[in-house]
């Protein structure tokens, strides 16, 4: 069946005549703010230090996962936090716990048989309790309930040639990132299920050298998204502009972010590090947006280069301020940036994983931590403040039995 094509497609001459007004409290007044809101990254201001995780957050929590001879862990980067549960992607499969860390069950088997997938990526439908698995080996959505009970198959939703490392569920469709690469004609789309038909969120106007159109790029991690139950930002990546559309489809500029010089344009990804592993001129220098997640007060970013470290900010929505920091003793361009701990005084906070990507439900950032790591630091830490509180009161017991040999723990932490 031929899919029906609705074009949304941005025109970016456009971007600064759409202005939407909102009003947020400081010291007592009303402060006037208009979108798309224009943030200037000076990367001069960098603090290479950490910061205090008071700075951001009131309360953190340690989520231990069970651990048996059965569901034994690897650490893992992706992972999906709903309300009452924690979907994991481990060793090819989805496993599943409760919110308090109990293992639930494994959601398929991993395989090529009717009922069976081969994951890529996956999305969950918290309204209807139903898991959207992308089976690269079908090229398909593979749907299953909470409880692992396979329902049925979606195909078509990605065209053959086209590539795709996140998807998600927003409203009644599918949102699909489309890799960057020649020939793609679009980058963000919603695919309907009951009508076969896709929306165009993101075309592909990027252009290609007549000598890189039969090559093959390398695909980096390369999706910029935020999707909630009526709210979806996008960004590509290596335009300026996130992009905030709601259920009724109307998509307009909502934060446009500035990098001035040490933006990492996108003709020199393009010609010296998109198709050549080891170029010899050397990966292009240069920042981009790898991620962004817009908390109730705060709008955090994560920047990554290829050669420079990764750096992390915060812009608080109310006192209009952006701080910028990375991390005195990073190396490498991926590596994680931690926030000092002075809400127990016990672990570091790194909001990001290793792809630069955040994990976010409900005013609350998510990180995760090796068990040996978090064992050696528990075990002799003086937990004076907050750890004995609330929920961590509750599971104390069983975060000290916790050694190198469990599985990895979850840290919560609550946003002001």
């Amino acid at each position: 069946m031929k899919m029906k094509k609705h074009n949304y497609s941005f025109i970016l001459f456009g971007l600064l005549l759409s202005q939407v007004s909102c009003f947020n409290q400081q010291e007592g007044k009303a402060i006037r703010t208009s979108f798309p809101k224009i943030l200037q990254f000076d990367l001069r201001t960098v603090i290479n230090d950490s910061l205090d995780l008071s700075f951001i957050a009131e309360k953190i929590e340690y989520i231990p996962l069970q651990t048996n001879d059965t569901i034994l862990l690897e650490y893992f980067d992706n992972y999906v936090i709903t309300d009452d549960r924690i979907f994991i992607e481990n060793k090819g499969l989805i496993r599943v716990f409760d919110s308090e860390g109990n293992y639930i069950n494994n959601l398929f088997t991993r395989g090529r048989g009717p009922e069976e997938s081969e994951l890529r990526c996956f999305a969950i439908d918290e309204d209807n309790k139903l898991v959207y698995v992308y089976d690269s080996n079908e090229n398909a959505v593979k749907i299953y309930d909470y409880d692992g009970s396979y329902i049925s198959k979606i195909r078509n939703f990605l065209p053959e040639g086209y590539n795709t490392f996140s998807i998600g569920i927003f409203d009644e469709a599918i949102f699909v990132q489309t890799s960057q690469r020649p020939g793609t004609e679009y980058l963000y789309s919603l695919y309907y299920p009951e009508t076969d038909s896709i929306c165009i969120l993101c075309t592909n106007y990027r252009e290609y050298l007549k000598s890189q159109q039969e090559k093959m790029p390398l695909s980096p991690y390369d999706y910029h998204y935020q999707l909630t139950h009526n709210l979806l930002l996008f960004k590509e990546s290596y335009s300026d502009t996130i992009y905030k559309m709601t259920e009724d489809l109307k998509k307009e500029p909502y934060y446009i972010v500035n990098l001035g010089d040490n933006k990492l344009e996108w003709e020199h990804w393009r010609d010296n590090g998109m198709f050549v592993a080891y170029n010899p001129v050397g990966p292009p220098k240069g920042y981009k947006v790898q991620s962004f997640i817009e908390a109730d007060n705060f709008l955090f970013f994560v920047l990554s280069s290829f050669i420079e470290p990764s750096l992390f900010a915060i812009y608080n929505k109310k006192s209009d301020k952006l701080r910028i920091i990375t991390h005195k003793n990073i190396e490498l361009p991926n590596d994680q940036i931690s926030l000092k701990n002075d809400l127990d005084d016990l672990l570091p906070f790194s909001p990001m994983n290793k792809n630069g990507y955040m994990t976010y439900k409900n005013n609350c950032l998510y990180s995760v931590i090796d068990a040996g790591e978090f064992a050696k630091v528990y075990k002799i830490k003086n937990l004076r403040r907050g750890i004995t509180e609330g929920h961590n009161k509750k599971i104390n017991p069983s975060l000290n039995e916790i050694d190198e040999f469990d599985n990895p723990v979850i840290i919560k932490l609550y946003l002001k």
